[in-house]
């Protein structure tokens, strides 16, 4: 009779989601829109444990021509299979700007960092949703946004170690 139970459990555990950030564990990072042959992205996600879920560090190609990054951190947590946060304005705020490779000086910083917070105001104070579906070379990364699906900001995504040599850049 004590067969039936843990049976039951078994079977139930299947239907749960599984840990998207379980790759975390291994130390492996998110490259986004990956190109192989450079080992570019143009956007590197770094997931850090915490008390309260995860910190994720974002760094994203702004620019090509001079390449321009900024890097951010976000407080996530995972939630029936997905990797959710709220963007706020100090996340935006406290973002470092880098110019090939080198900060930009806090006050030319300041003046990306307003443009940037122009474009993603209409996120700020939302919930951001991402799942993964397996794609023909890796996954795509799917969010949403407050509950509703937004593929125009869908993208391909692998996981990458960091010794694998990959950056952020054109």
């Amino acid at each position: 009779m004590t067969f039936l139970p843990l049976l039951v459990a078994a079977l139930l555990a299947q239907d749960l989601p599984v840990d998207p950030l379980t790759p975390v564990q291994y130390g492996q990072v998110q490259c986004f829109s990956p190109d192989a042959a450079t080992k570019t992205c143009n956007s590197i996600a770094r997931f850090t444990p915490n008390g309260d879920g995860y910190t994720n560090t974002a760094t994203i190609l702004l620019s090509s021509r001079p390449a321009m990054t900024i890097t951010t951190t976000t407080q996530v947590h995972v939630r029936d299979g997905a990797v959710c946060g709220i963007l706020r304005n100090e996340d935006v705020e406290a973002a470092k700007v880098k110019v090939d490779g080198r900060d930009l000086p806090p006050e030319e910083a300041m003046l990306v960092v307003a443009v940037v917070s122009d474009v993603v105001n209409d996120y700020v104070g939302q919930e951001v949703c991402t799942t993964y579906v397996a794609a023909d070379s890796g996954l795509t990364a799917k969010a949403t946004i407050q509950g509703s699906p937004q593929p125009e900001l869908d993208q391909p995504m692998i996981w990458v170690s960091p010794s694998e040599g990959y950056t952020v850049a054109p």
